[in-house]
């Protein structure tokens, strides 16, 4: 059993090594780097693909939570919001995956389903100034634009050397000029 642990603790470390090679890759510059890291998560969705097979419980949830990763790093949004709920069937609580699941609803238009999902990530996991930008940006999708703004205001007021919440309030000014 411990053994299947160090495999997907490995695999799991292989993901976010892939990650920041795709986000640190010039698409101009260095085409190369982003087909070798594709290619790479396609084995590792296959190899992982393997393991929720064989795995269940936590081991299970954990496979399943990485899936979705990768299959969100491949644009596979569909597939990856499957994992992420099948996840938090386990791990109803956990953050990491809620966040996760925000990211895809919000790439298939699913407006209203990422806004539960980060209402719900603020509750378990708190207020930070990324969580509450994203909370901002679907409710501005939303054509909620008030309530964005009152948001960024109280990210502000939580976060007052946050830049970027300041930036997102200024745009959100300007469109209602």
């Amino acid at each position: 059993m411990a053994e299947i642990k160090e495999t997907l603790l490995s695999l799991s470390e292989k993901i976010v090594d892939l990650s920041e090679n795709l986000e640190s890759a010039d698409p101009q510059t260095e085409p190369h780097k982003i087909r070798k890291a594709t290619t790479a998560l396609r084995h590792l969705g296959d190899d992982l693909l393997r393991y929720e097979k064989e795995t269940s419980g936590e081991d299970q949830a954990y496979v399943r939570f990485m899936l979705g990763s990768v299959c969100q790093m491949l644009d596979y949004h569909e597939k990856a919001v499957e994992m992420y709920r099948k996840a938090l069937k386990v791990w109803p609580e956990h953050v990491g995956i809620l966040n996760e699941l925000f990211i895809s609803l919000d790439a298939l238009e699913q407006y209203e389903d990422a806004r539960i999902v980060i209402e719900r990530s603020i509750k378990i996991g708190g207020e930070t100034p990324d969580v509450l930008q994203n909370f901002a940006t679907i409710l501005v999708k939303l054509n909620r634009i008030p309530e964005a703004k009152t948001v960024l205001f109280n990210c502000i007021s939580k976060f007052p050397n946050d830049a970027d919440s300041q930036r997102f309030l200024n745009e959100l000014d300007q469109l209602q000029r």
